[in-house]
């Protein structure tokens, strides 16, 4: 074996870890040139299509790199969300609507911001 299990798994988690810092990089320029709006679902194509890679590889080194698209596009999406939560939520709920985002998670923090935003 070439590399042993031990690398290869501190392989996979770095260049997630890669991905991810690129697109938080990556994901705030685009947004501001093109629109937060116009470029979240574009983050969320590219951590779908990452993601159906990665489900579809059967290597380990093919399976690193489509964990580090995948992570590139999540860096975009939490990137993208939570700056959109601060601009769109009024500034007497700003506060409130960004840790409930970092409380709860990504997924879960989208769809209660939903439903908080409406109670409001």
């Amino acid at each position: 074996m070439l590399f042993s299990l031990r690398a290869l798994a501190a392989l996979v988690s770095t260049l997630f870890f890669a991905g991810n810092t690129c697109g938080l990089v990556s994901f705030g320029a685009i947004g501001d040139h093109f629109g937060r709006k116009r470029t979240v679902p574009a983050a969320i194509a590219i951590t779908i299509t990452g993601a159906a890679g990665a489900f579809a590889c059967d290597d380990v080194i093919s399976f690193a790199l489509a964990r580090s698209v995948a992570a590139f596009g999540i860096g975009g999406v939490i990137n993208l969300t939570f700056v959109l939560v601060a601009e769109l939520s009024g500034p007497a709920h700003r506060m409130l609507f960004k840790a409930i985002l970092s409380a709860f998670g990504w997924a879960v923090g989208v769809l209660s911001i939903s439903v908080a935003e409406y109670l409001v």
